[in-house]
């Protein structure tokens, strides 16, 4: 380990200035990633960064994690799904690696066949037979149901430019699936960029370490993240509570690298999930 590696690691586990992402954000400023978020959101808004890490900061002494569930939201669990209910609805967002190896979207890519075609008006339909089988199929049809964004994450800068950046002026609610080295890091770029909402942790095919999240993030993942039962129960339930709240979607419309929720579900029960 480096004398720098070394001096970071030590400025975590001491929490200097209350903060707890020397390490990551030191080696983040040679990525592309790292200057796109220090030059387009850092530099640029000053004083929501400023807020972003008094609040961070705040979330350090107070986090609410458990079972690999980690809370970013300072009320309580039923005030912020009330808020998330009135307001625009809530992301989900996955990682790429969640998809099985025979995808036939591939995986590192936001693409999903099955997200592209669902359509809940037109009843059950499989474009692939591994679709069956996938979780990320299984929670978008639930996340449709719910009137909720879908996003497949793959790089940092493309998190930054597609949900954090466009977040900086109105907020987002967001369910964002992640590896617990990736929850360490993103928790404050997400305060700052005005991101509220659960952050849940994959609990296995998780990168371990800075270099696998590099490989990770290039694209190269030769392992498929999983949910431990608990946090995918989690993740369907509280699509389920949300559904049961807000009027829901029939099919999903691709804009960017999102899924966004189009259409209004008819009266003859096709679109209940």
């Amino acid at each position: 380990m480096s004398f720098s590696d070394n001096l970071f690691k030590r400025l975590d586990e001491g929490r200097f200035l209350g903060l707890q992402v020397w390490e990551f954000s030191f080696k983040s400023l040679s990525r592309e990633y790292g200057r796109a978020f220090l030059w387009k959101v850092v530099l640029r808004h000053p004083w929501r960064t400023l807020r972003g890490a008094f609040e961070y900061r705040r979330f350090l002494k107070r986090r609410r994690r458990k079972g690999g569930i980690t809370h970013l939201f300072w009320e309580g669990e039923e005030d912020f799904l009330q808020k998330a209910t009135a307001e625009e609805g809530i992301l989900v967002g996955l990682g790429f690696c969640q998809k099985p190896f025979e995808c036939p979207s591939r995986r590192p890519n936001h693409s999903c066949l099955y997200l592209s075609t669902l359509d809940l008006d037109q009843g059950e339909e499989w474009p692939h037979p591994i679709c069956r089988e996938c979780k990320v199929a299984i929670m978008g049809k639930k996340a449709l149901a719910a009137g909720a964004n879908m996003y497949l994450m793959t790089s940092a800068l493309d998190i930054a430019c597609d949900v954090m950046i466009p977040s900086l002026e109105t907020g987002r609610n967001a369910i964002l699936i992640l590896c617990p080295l990736s929850v360490q890091a993103i928790t404050l770029p997400l305060l700052i960029c005005g991101i509220k909402g659960y952050l849940i942790e994959y609990s296995s095919g998780n990168c371990r370490d800075y270099e696998e999240w590099l490989r990770a993030d290039r694209g190269v993942k030769e392992e498929m993240t999983t949910l431990s039962p608990g946090a995918l129960e989690k993740v369907m339930g509280l699509l389920h509570l949300l559904a049961s709240r807000r009027r829901g979607s029939i099919r999903f419309e691709r804009q960017g690298n999102m899924y966004w929720p189009v259409g209004e579900p008819s009266t003859d029960g096709h679109a209940s999930v």
